[in-house]
């Protein structure tokens, strides 16, 4: 079989629907809508999840964040149309198969955005501004930087951040340093299992590196690593982040909170060793929500949150 036999990508299978409506549901990718709820961390840690103006204020956020984040996923997947025909699992997407045609992806990204920033006029001129820095990055990252050794993962790492801080800055609510640098550190860990995952999917498929970014099977060793020492680190911050006297001055009980360093312990080992099992895939995230266990170790962080109120 020659290069260019081995190459040519499979026809996309058939889909059960031509609906074009349901079509750009599925491209606005709604799964992906619970990172935002991120949005309202802020809020609990700070005890203020029931009073009425700042709750409003981060809800009103998370929507905003929910349009623009759905803006960014269709330029996302029209720049990367083409590459996405070659993969066995992103061919599928509504633009790649071909199923959707593409005026539809910009005027929906258009449209989303506009409206995503009108919205966001009405909770703060600072939110605002969070708002368009996340827009000018997730841009940077569909445009050019999602190719770039390293920056593309510290970028995604940087974003799911900066979802926590605009919560802070719509609910009006300061945020702990040491929380801040958790985040960057915890999400770093995701966004490097996100990428792990894609390899050991394309060294199953025998094949060598991935299509559009700049890395090989050769990085699965050092890609791993730094993904479980991040994840490690961030459960370090965590704990020294329990030794602030924000964390004192809020709960009761704060020693009861660290009963959540060993969840989060647990949590991170099992992601990454089943990240190199290949039963995560290339999307941690989705992975999050359908497994019952992610759900455990998160009801029992509510509880022990809770606990030490």
């Amino acid at each position: 079989m020659s290069l260019h036999t081995a190459r040519r990508p499979e026809p996309a299978p058939p889909s059960p629907t031509r609906d074009p409506v349901t079509l750009m549901l599925l491209a606005l990718r709604p799964h992906q809508w619970v990172k935002n709820l991120l949005l309202l961390v802020p809020l609990a840690l700070a005890h203020q999840i029931l009073d009425p103006l700042p709750l409003v204020r981060a809800i009103l956020g998370t929507l905003t964040f929910c349009l623009v984040a759905s803006a960014g996923y269709l330029v996302n997947d029209l720049l990367d149309s083409e590459a996405d025909r070659h993969d066995p699992e992103k061919r599928r997407r509504p633009f790649a198969s071909g199923r959707l045609p593409r005026i539809a992806g910009i005027v929906g990204a258009v449209v989303l955005t506009a409206i995503g920033f009108a919205l966001a006029a009405f909770i703060s001129r600072g939110f605002v501004f969070c708002l368009a820095g996340y827009l000018t990055l997730s841009l940077a990252y569909s445009l050019a930087l999602k190719r770039q050794l390293a920056m593309d993962v510290i970028l995604l790492g940087c974003l799911y951040a900066g979802r926590v801080v605009a919560g802070g800055v719509a609910a009006a609510v300061a945020l702990s340093h040491w929380f801040i640098v958790f985040c960057v550190f915890f999400f770093l860990s995701l966004a490097l299992s996100k990428r792990v995952g894609e390899l050991v999917r394309v060294r199953r498929e025998a094949k060598l590196r991935l299509a559009r970014r700049d890395y090989g099977v050769s990085d699965l060793h050092i890609l791993s690593s730094l993904g479980g020492a991040s994840g490690y680190l961030s459960v370090l911050v965590f704990a020294l982040y329990l030794h602030g006297g924000t964390v004192q001055a809020l709960y009761r009980a704060p020693e009861a909170l660290w009963f959540i360093v060993p969840l989060l312990l647990y949590w991170v080992t099992r992601i990454w060793t089943l990240t190199l099992r290949g039963g995560v895939g290339s999307d941690p995230v989705l992975f999050t929500l359908r497994d019952p266990n992610s759900y455990v170790v998160m009801g029992l962080v509510a509880l022990t949150f809770w606990a030490a109120a």
